[in-house]
């Protein structure tokens, strides 16, 4: 579809790029990048997760990634030891299993 992008710094008419780059692009004459980088420092991570991180470093941003990828498997963000711990108290894998099919069970032949 026409005007439709991927990346809100590949709009034509977004600012974004501007403050990605912390600096005006030469075909932006309006964005006073000084002005709204005082309310948002990580225009990248705000883009990308939403307005509440872009106070986020670069190191927060990481963790806010890692968070987002378990919120689309439903796994839990946890030290392997408590994942193991969990699993074996409510009897239910969590951690990542090998992609596939799983085996058969041979058939019992008697």
């Amino acid at each position: 579809a026409a005007g439709v992008v991927d990346d809100a710094a590949d709009w034509r008419w977004s600012s974004a790029r501007s403050h990605i780059a912390n600096q005006r692009a030469s075909d932006d004459p309006l964005t006073d990048v000084a002005a709204l980088s005082r309310h948002v420092p990580n225009w990248r991570a705000m883009l990308r997760h939403g307005l509440e991180a872009g106070e986020l470093t670069a190191a927060g941003e990481d963790v806010a990634q890692t968070i987002k990828s378990r919120l689309n498997t439903g796994r839990p963000l946890a030290t392997p030891e408590w994942i193991a711990n969990h699993e074996a108290r409510i009897g239910r894998i969590m951690s990542p299993q090998r992609p596939g099919p799983k085996p058969k069970a041979p058939a019992n032949l008697a």
